[in-house]
């Protein structure tokens, strides 16, 4: 049985920390921000390359600081390297 109270608990004691509205992308929203279509971060995601909420088990949503930028920051090639 869904309960709202347990639910917030649970998220709070996972990411112990605030998360700001604005933070909060779409799938769609997402894809833009990283410049691929949907289908790509669908696959990304599959494969366990990037982070995501599921709220209420069905939307999927992606945070800037928790999801977005580490994604980024895992992909980065050293000057070294190119």
């Amino acid at each position: 049985m869904f309960n709202p109270g347990k639910l917030e608990i649970t998220c709070s004691q996972m990411e112990n920390q605030m998360i700001d509205a604005d933070d909060i992308l779409t799938e769609s929203d997402a894809a833009q921000f990283l410049k691929v279509s949907s289908m790509t971060l669908l696959r990304w995601r599959n494969a366990g390359v990037i982070g995501f909420y599921r709220p209420g088990g069905y939307r999927v949503m992606y945070s800037k600081q928790n999801h977005i930028l580490p994604f980024l920051q895992s992909c980065e090639i050293s000057a070294k390297a190119a």
